[in-house]
């Protein structure tokens, strides 16, 4: 796959220039901002206003992290690319449960009727009005990316139906999957399962590995078993390699 699908259409992987790799620029007030006030950002103009900032210093790109049914604003995302230039890849899939209410169809839907919307997503356009109803109006602008979760308890059964949605939506479309990992003693089980799902570990990411610096020697082991991982805490390198001497 050598084009990119950003909100705005496909482009050719050439056009990206530097890119973040995951941000989240529009949360809709909802259970993630009842969980936390400032994970709730609505704002078109600040977001425009960063995304200038960030074009300036030389960004091309950026994937928004905020998936369906999750207080994600796709046609905001649409409308700030437009405006700032820069290329915007939005996701499909999901987050962690905590941010979804029980009664939330996400938690109610089997493997491939989540995977259909996942591939929906991907290849007709992205889903609106779906964060407390179930996904029915859609617009144009597509997903590029399938984000998914995995919370310190681990491959749950709720969770394994969800990767193998994903699963089956990324090895439809060749979107690749992007997996928040809040603790990396499970990302071992976790590769095991898409492996065991013949999925392959080169278009899996593995999101915050380095949120503890201690996890340097068990992020090289993960990336020997075939994964890319996301660093994205901001921290003194040189203080690490004094520590590893």
């Amino acid at each position: 796959m050598n084009f990119v699908r950003t909100v705005c259409g496909d482009i050719d992987s050439s056009e990206l220039g530097s890119t973040q790799c995951h941000e989240h620029l529009f949360i809709r007030e909802g259970v993630s901002a009842l969980i936390n006030p400032s994970l709730c950002i609505e704002s078109s103009l600040k977001v425009f206003q960063e995304l200038q900032a960030y074009k300036a210093c030389g960004g091309g790109a950026l994937v928004d992290a905020q998936p369906v049914g999750c207080g994600r604003m796709p046609r905001l995302l649409e409308e700030v690319s437009e405006a700032s230039g820069v290329h915007i890849i939005a996701s499909t899939g999901f987050h962690k449960m905590t941010f979804y209410p029980d009664n939330h169809w996400i938690r109610k839907m089997d493997a491939e009727n989540l995977a259909n919307i996942f591939i929906d997503e991907l290849e007709k356009g992205m889903y609106i009005h779906c964060d407390t109803e179930a996904p029915k109006e859609r617009i144009s602008s597509k997903a590029g990316m399938i984000k998914v979760a995995l919370d310190s308890e681990g491959l749950t059964d709720t969770y394994k139906i969800l990767h193998k949605a994903a699963i089956i939506a990324s090895l439809k479309t060749g979107i690749p999957v992007q997996c928040h990992i809040e603790d990396i003693s499970n990302a071992n089980g976790l590769l095991d399962f898409y492996e065991n799902h013949n999925y392959p570990l080169s278009r899996l990411i593995l999101a915050h590995t380095d949120r503890s610096m201690n996890n340097l020697d068990e992020t090289l082991k993960l990336l020997k078993r075939g994964i890319f991982v996301q660093l994205d805490t901001i921290v003194d390198l040189s203080t690490i390699a004094m520590k590893r001497k």
